[in-house]
């Protein structure tokens, strides 16, 4: 009885340890299904981004003119001093301001911001421009110091936000 005992005892244990065994198994193979799946779709979702990068390779290009063509307006307004009207028509400005918001709505969600926010600053330096028939009697000599200095401050937040919009483009663009 004794022998009968033990052999079933052994069976019950080989049955056990088989079902615990293939328990780790099953959970090993979802391990590696989910972690080809995560893989598959990596390799999708990287496939897509080069699909969306050469179809969108001639509008990054020119929204990286733009965002030099800003970044020398800043310039310009930083070291030459502030502009007048005629200054910024010199400059294209308006004309840049209009292909940033052009290609705000190009499609291209990540830029969409910051080239929107380019746009909003862009105009508030068309609108802090220096009249050019402003006398240098107190009162304009006042408001030409303050419209100076606003220019000067949105330069500075110009050349920030080319610094954002440009990290974004290089990470769209993988380079």
């Amino acid at each position: 009885m004794v022998g009968i005992l033990g052999i079933g005892v052994a069976v019950a244990l080989a049955r056990r340890q088989r079902a615990v065994e293939r328990m780790h198994a099953e959970a090993a193979l979802a391990d590696q299904r989910d972690r080809d799946a995560e893989a598959r779709r990596e390799r999708v979702e990287q496939a897509a981004k080069v699909g969306r990068r050469d179809s969108w390779r001639i509008r990054l290009y020119k929204i990286d003119g733009v965002l030099d063509q800003l970044v020398d307006v800043a310039s310009r307004v930083l070291n030459q001093g502030p502009c007048t009207s005629a200054g910024f028509t010199a400059l294209d400005l308006e004309d840049i301001q209009m292909r940033a918001e052009r290609l705000a709505g190009c499609g291209i969600d990540p830029l969409k911001e910051p080239l929107s926010e380019l746009v909003t600053l862009v105009g508030r330096l068309l609108d802090a421009a220096i009249s050019s028939s402003a006398t240098l009697d107190g009162s304009d000599l006042r408001a030409a110091y303050r419209l100076a200095v606003t220019q000067d401050r949105i330069a500075h937040e110009i050349r920030q936000q080319v610094s954002v919009t440009r990290e974004l483009l290089h990470g769209e663009w993988g380079g």
